[in-house]
């Protein structure tokens, strides 16, 4: 039976595709396909059906990246995944609350989900928020794996010292040392980033592409027809007023602290030294 040994959860728009590329670049690891999210199928057999198509060679491990695994309310599979796979390890990536929220607005204005500025989106659009509170995000993994399984990574401390942090990857998955490769290559920047908008964006998004035919197309097919088809991302839009940032520090704060509770560890933001002074 296939099944993940490491599973990264996300958190949206900190860092995933790069995390998917390094772990990519070991060669006792396999991928799933990164924008499959296998554990949101109807059924479990589906599920297990979809890691058994993924080649993994004796002795390699097998892991999934998807930013839809931590994105509650509207998705909630810590306990899917604990029947799945209940012996993979995970891996959580977050950054700076704020800067996460803004930076998934900005996500969304490209793809044209969202028509408002952030100020706006942030009242009328709850996910901005929430996927942005990651004790809210982590508390059903920890409950589902035990802490002794769920690992917290700062986006952060990752970004500046790719090398380590994908070394401290590999090691959570049990996989031999490697040295990566090109630990300073840039994936999924926004300023090169391409949107499928449209009726493209309809087609790519849509589950049968995603878990049928995309997973049967190269990497590099469907990055040259990307460069090729797709067009840029747009400037980023207006930064938060104040009265917005406000609001953002005084939910995500306790957010942050709570987190700290969690992993043990001291609060990696000061959000109103931060954003506020």
């Amino acid at each position: 039976m296939t099944s993940p040994d490491l599973i990264v959860i996300g958190a949206q728009k900190c860092g995933t595709t790069t995390v998917y590329e390094d772990l990519g670049a070991h060669p006792s690891i396999s991928l799933t396909d990164k924008e499959s999210s296998v554990l949101l199928a109807a059924r479990e057999s589906d599920m297990r059906t979809a890691y058994a198509r993924v080649p993994v060679p004796e002795g390699s491990f097998l892991a999934e990246v998807s930013t839809e695994y931590a994105m509650r309310p509207l998705r909630d599979v810590a306990r899917t995944a604990a029947a799945v796979a209940p012996e993979a390890s995970v891996a959580y990536i977050v950054r700076d609350p704020v800067a996460r929220v803004i930076s998934h607005h900005h996500h969304e204005m490209a793809a044209r989900t969202l028509s408002v500025g952030i100020d706006d989106a942030v009242r009328e659009h709850r996910q901005l928020i929430d996927y942005s509170r990651y004790a809210f995000q982590i508390r059903p993994w920890l409950d589902a794996f035990g802490p002794h399984r769920v690992h917290v990574l700062r986006f952060e401390e990752y970004m500046s010292d790719r090398a380590t942090g994908s070394a401290r990857l590999y090691s959570i998955l049990g996989a031999p040392a490697f040295t990566l490769p090109d630990p300073d290559a840039v994936h999924n920047a926004a300023a090169d980033k391409r949107v499928a908008v449209g009726a493209v964006g309809k087609v790519v998004h849509h589950p049968f592409y995603r878990n049928v035919i995309r997973p049967r197309i190269p990497t590099s097919t469907r990055g040259a027809a990307k460069r090729l088809l797709l067009p840029k991302a747009p400037p980023r839009p207006a930064p938060p007023n104040r009265d917005t940032l406000e609001t953002l520090v005084k939910e995500l704060q306790p957010e942050v602290d709570e987190l700290a509770q969690l992993t043990n560890s001291e609060p990696w933001w000061d959000l109103e030294e931060r954003w506020l002074t």
